[in-house]
């Protein structure tokens, strides 16, 4: 009986032990099979838009007799295309300038000069923000500046829309590609064909959606 148990014994492990080597396992099986059905696209990382940024200038001080000082430090610091860092930068410079002696004509150039710096940087970052959600979140932090400058301003509302559009068009994006992933490819119950022709009727040709 003893023999009869050893033989049962040994028989278990063999055919717990023995596989065929050209066979893969059959969790590397299950997660093959899972990679094929997402493989079409990755999703990978945190790709939530951040909310909207509020940006305060730091604070800057400039003695009365320091003026024109200032004014050449903040001209250098937007030809170096340092806009908003930290208080020797150029929109905080201009903006305590504009502020301190609001009828130094130069003064008041040099802030809208800085605020289209700022504008035309965001737009930099939004020329990339279609598959980069890094690039998206700089968007959003020039516009975080341009509104503390001058939320009012007819480039800056513009600016604004500007954002708006790429952050629809980054959530339909997003939200197809997670459909898309799930096999949900219909256009009934936010399937993924719906979301990128959504995204595709905000902006004709769109890559990622075309993609």
């Amino acid at each position: 009986m003893r023999g009869v148990c050893l033989v049962v014994v040994m028989a278990l492990l063999l055919a717990g032990c023995t596989r065929n080597p050209g066979e893969p396992a059959r969790d590397e099986q299950a997660a093959s099979a899972a990679q094929a059905n997402e493989g079409i696209v990755t999703i990978s990382g945190d790709d939530t838009i951040l909310e909207s940024l509020t940006w305060r200038p730091p604070a800057v001080e400039i003695p009365p007799d320091g003026i024109d000082e200032a004014l050449e430090r903040a001209g250098e610091a937007l030809e170096a295309g340092n806009l908003s860092t930290d208080g020797g930068s150029a929109v905080p410079l201009f903006m305590a300038l504009s502020k301190q002696a609001p009828d130094n004509q130069q003064a008041q150039a040099g802030l809208q000069d800085a605020l289209q710096a700022v504008i035309a940087r965001g737009d930099e970052a939004l020329s990339h923000a279609g598959d980069d959600i890094s690039a998206l979140r700089r968007a959003h932090e020039m516009a975080a500046v341009a509104r503390a400058v001058d939320g009012d301003d007819e480039a800056v509302v513009d600016y604004l829309e500007r954002i708006d559009r790429a952050d629809t068009l980054w959530e339909l994006n997003r939200d197809g590609e997670r459909a898309l992933a799930g096999g949900r490819y219909g256009e009934d119950g936010g399937g993924a064909l719906a979301k990128f022709r959504e995204a595709l009727a905000l902006q004709p040709g769109q890559p990622r959606a075309m993609q």
